[in-house]
């Protein structure tokens, strides 16, 4: 909506998120052992209640600085899910040496996946085939 976010701005963004969110955790811990803590011990000529208050208010300032993850600008740092997919597939190929070309490039389709998956059972539902194939066989032999 506004455009890509600056560098400092994320910067000071994830600051902030770190810093307040561990404070905040430690003051958490503080009212997890007494809440009276945080009502009666002051800092200055305010208590720890109101820094906590203080504290969230920095951490949402601080989320509000960074990018949403549907964001076109969400960061370089993330990674491409769909290329992720398509060599993770490629890397099973090569302990399989099976790969359609219907397959290739398109890890992230459902169909691939469902054919995939069809092929592949789960270990416990394998198992429990396993199983009844056992007490199945005597009857059909």
């Amino acid at each position: 909506m506004f455009g890509k976010p600056s560098p400092l701005t994320v910067a000071t963004g994830r600051l902030l998120v770190f810093i307040s969110g561990s404070l905040g955790t430690l003051l958490l811990a503080f009212a997890a052992m007494n809440d009276a803590i945080l009502l009666h011990v002051k800092i200055g000529q305010w208590n720890l209640l109101w820094y906590a208050g203080v504290l969230g208010a920095c951490f949402s300032a601080g989320k509000g600085m960074l990018s949403k993850a549907t964001s076109p600008h969400f960061g370089h740092a993330r990674r491409n899910l769909i290329e992720d997919m398509d060599a993770a597939l490629e890397k099973i190929a090569t302990h399989t040496h099976y790969l359609p070309d219907a397959w290739r490039k398109r890890g992230w389709d459902e169909k691939t996946k469902k054919a995939f998956s069809s092929m592949f059972q789960f270990k416990a539902n394998h198992f429990a085939m396993e199983i009844a194939s056992i007490i199945v066989a005597p009857f059909i032999l």
